[in-house]
């Protein structure tokens, strides 16, 4: 590993502004030495009356605490078996998109600390790889985000109802449209009513100081998705489409409309249709969509697999005479 340094003089420095200028000199430098450039996102601390002691803490991980806490599964062994089993039950074709959502949504946790806005988009194309399996677009015109502005617009520009009708039947067929339907549809109305009551769990790791060195920790109060997550599925929906358009845009023109400020701003208030969902709030609704279409299949028995903490030939089994 290469360290390269820069350093920024002046008063008043905005570190939240420091970190992406940091993000667009890290994609500069990748591409002129073709190498994975890392910016640490980090907010210097010192103690009182030690100002020239810095200690530089990471802040990407508020982004989704659950990600960094310490695990905590019982019988981890019997629950990996049961998964599997259920897994190896779908029908082949939805098993497909289970198992991209999956991977998308392991790619996202990979990266949330290190590209918000790339792992935002991960975990919304995991929900739509879902969707394209299991949900269905909408069938009615007025379920159509668009469908008042299209009203209007036929009102407005007195459109026979018969030349209406075949506008609005080409519009439904739209790719774009459809997608983009299908996914806030589903995700909205697939969760079943016990989500908003599943646990929210952050782990708050303790920084002793001024040594900067991680000392345990302690659970913050525990709370449920209902706390960062409306529970009006229509609004919901809405809050989905600007989650779709916030992963249209990342991909279509490199726009970050997910950032690091809009994510310090969901955390102090509740989600609402006039923005795209926190990224640990559509993270939340992938990994339990994933559950809910794994959970609804019964469990097959594996074939003989040992599931071992172990080195393997300490398992294996006596061989037949």
């Amino acid at each position: 590993m290469s360290v390269l340094q820069w350093c920024a003089g002046g008063e008043g420095a905005d570190d939240l502004k420091d970190a992406e200028l940091g993000a667009s000199i890290g994609a500069v430098l990748a591409l002129l030495t073709d190498r994975r450039i890392e910016i640490l996102e980090e907010l210097p601390a010192s103690m009182e009356g030690q100002p020239d002691r810095l200690t530089f803490i990471s802040y990407t991980s508020v982004f989704d605490r659950r990600l960094v806490t310490p695990v905590d599964v019982v019988d981890f062994d019997a629950t990996l078996r049961e998964f599997l089993g259920k897994f190896i039950s779908i029908p082949e074709g939805q098993r497909t998109a289970v198992a991209a959502a999956l991977d998308l949504h392991y790619g996202s946790a990979l990266l949330f600390e290190k590209d918000l806005s790339a792992a935002y988009t991960l975990a919304v194309a995991g929900i739509e790889a879902l969707s394209r399996g299991f949900g269905a677009p909408p069938s009615n015109w007025s379920d159509w985000d668009q469908s008042a502005t299209w009203d209007k617009f036929a009102r407005h520009h007195k459109l026979p109802s018969e030349l209406y009708d075949a506008l609005k039947a080409k519009l439904m067929k739209n790719q774009h449209l459809r997608l983009k339907e299908t996914f806030a549809n589903y995700a909205a109305y697939r969760l079943p009513d016990d989500f908003w009551d599943d646990e929210w769990n952050e782990w708050i790791y303790n920084v002793r100081m001024p040594d900067g060195v991680y000392d345990g920790g302690d659970w913050s109060s525990r709370k449920h998705v209902r706390d960062y997550l409306t529970v009006d599925r229509d609004v919901l929906r809405a809050a989905l489409r600007r989650s779709y358009d916030a992963r249209s845009g990342f991909v279509h023109t490199g726009n970050r409309s997910v950032n690091t400020s809009s994510e310090l701003y969901s955390q102090i208030h509740a989600s609402g249709e006039d923005r795209p969902l926190s990224y640990a709030c559509i993270r939340s609704i992938l990994s339990r969509l994933l559950r809910e279409e794994i959970d609804k299949y019964d469990t097959t028995d594996l074939p003989d697999v040992i599931l071992t903490h172990g080195r393997p030939e300490d398992n294996q089994k006596p061989q037949d005479s």
